[in-house]
């Protein structure tokens, strides 16, 4: 989401030299052993917000370009370390210009990241467990991946019963065949 008008517009010269500087971070957090989270909007929210102009396969292939800098950024920290975070932002709104789960399932798939967290009780999103689903029997995650939905819609008035969170996490267990590939999030 940062402006890479140093870069005279080009979004792979600009993720790829923020990726250079992240990498002695990275590498540097998961040397003492703790789990390093790395939060990537750009990968859903930002096809909304900073790539609005662009087509859905434009945004595709930056999507593509973001994913590929990460794994350098990432390349010299284990994928057990690692978990990423994509959303579509949580803010009070329709989010009926988020692009669905399944465009964005590729570019996520990518990422040496064991641990994928994602939204799973956003009203706009609860469908895409269906996206993941068929992310799963088509290849995309290995068993390896381990998903943590995030089951409780934080922006309702409401409490969900224990029942709907029960039922959402699973529907991803069976997704990925085995509980200790789920975490509730």
């Amino acid at each position: 989401f940062c402006e890479y008008r140093y870069y005279n517009g080009d979004h792979r010269a600009y993720v790829f030299a923020l990726a250079e500087a992240m990498r002695l971070e990275y590498e540097a957090i998961a040397a003492t052993g703790l789990q390093l989270q790395v939060d990537c909007p750009d990968l859903a929210m930002g096809r909304h917000t900073r790539h609005v102009h662009l087509t859905d396969d434009e945004f595709g292939e930056a999507a593509a370009i973001n994913a590929e800098a990460l794994n350098a950024a990432l390349a010299n920290v284990p994928a057990s370390q690692v978990r990423i975070h994509v959303c579509w932002g949580n803010y009070a709104g329709p989010h009926h210009r988020d692009l669905g789960a399944g465009s964005v399932w590729p570019a996520v798939a990518k990422i040496n990241a064991k641990y994928v967290l994602i939204e799973a009780a956003n009203p706009r999103h609860a469908h895409d467990v269906a996206a993941f689903e068929e992310a799963i029997r088509s290849g995309l995650f290995d068993a390896s991946r381990v998903i943590v939905p995030g089951v409780i819609d934080t922006t309702a008035a409401r409490v969900e019963h224990p029942a709907l969170i029960a039922e959402r996490l699973l529907r991803f267990v069976r997704a990925v065949g085995h509980p200790s590939r789920v975490i509730a999030s």
